[in-house]
């Protein structure tokens, strides 16, 4: 009426106006909160450790306005996301499985906390179940080498025959109870002989070597280790990866980073630090 009035508008167009039904343009109620609360929900074990990314940095996000730009890469989560939802890769509904994706400069572009989409738990950044044969690299053949290369190698010979715990009854064996003679480091290490591993920990390095080999790689976990801890640590996907990263940089272990930069609310930007780096 009042652009009518003056004469903005046409009666013609007014009339029109007046017409229209404002119900046909209208969009579902919390349309955007909800389509923001699915997002936050798919990527929350993500945003959870960008979270504590900035905590670390000693910031109280809750008490803070950021805008904080991360490394999460879309195509690679949705990669991994879909995969891990594949039914055909599980033995029952029950199980379970987390993943994290780390590029070689450390930074973390996708995790994934367990394959159900609706799951808020993050078991990518659990250390309450074992790593199981995947951290032999970093219990046993990596220490070996880098204290004891002058004497061992990838070619040495090792008993691949049970193993009795020291001061015990109770037996080590390999997986399906086979035994194999004596083998390299390097086949002992393809196979994933559990037996060669408890006798490098217990006859050869020690917990000490063992200890300070995985201190630098971000996996020492408690005070002491021995062949019970070299064939599995009680660690995460996300400390696996940042250790298995350290091989791709030749021994120099860089810790993860979920964040590219920080705006604060005068304009001025923190770019990504680069993290803690040990060489291992």
């Amino acid at each position: 009426m009042r652009l009518y009035e003056l004469k903005k508008i046409t009666k013609k167009e007014y009339e029109e106006a007046l017409a229209y039904d404002l119900s046909k343009g209208l969009l579902e109620r919390f349309r955007e909160s909800e389509r923001q609360r699915q997002q936050n929900l798919k990527y929350k074990v993500y945003t959870d450790e960008v979270l504590n990314e900035i905590r670390k940095m000693g910031y109280v996000p809750e008490e803070i306005s950021l805008t904080v730009h991360t490394f999460l890469d879309e195509k690679v989560y949705d990669s991994i996301a879909n995969k891990v939802r594949e039914n055909q890769y599980y033995l029952d509904e029950q199980q379970q499985i987390a993943v994290t994706a780390m590029n070689k400069d450390g930074v973390v572009v996708g995790m994934v906390g367990g394959r159900k989409p609706d799951d808020e738990l993050n078991r990518a950044v659990q250390n309450t179940r074992s790593s199981g044969s995947s951290m032999k690299a970093f219990t046993a053949y990596g220490p070996l080498i880098q204290y004891l290369g002058d004497t061992y190698n990838t070619g040495t010979l090792f008993d691949s025959s049970d193993y009795v715990y020291p001061g015990t009854n109770k037996v080590m064996k390999n997986w399906g109870q086979y035994t194999y003679g004596m083998k390299s480091m390097k086949d002992s290490l393809r196979l994933s002989l559990n037996t060669v591993v408890g006798r490098i920990d217990d006859e050869i390095l020690g917990s000490d070597r063992m200890k300070i080999f995985l201190h630098g790689v971000n996996l020492d976990i408690q005070d002491t280790y021995s062949s019970v801890d070299g064939i599995g640590l009680n660690i995460s996907t996300l400390q696996s990866a940042s250790a298995y990263n350290s091989l791709n940089n030749l021994g120099t272990y860089i810790a993860p980073r979920f964040i590219k930069s920080i705006k604060y609310t005068d304009g001025s930007e923190k770019k990504s630090l680069n993290r803690r780096r040990n060489k291992v």
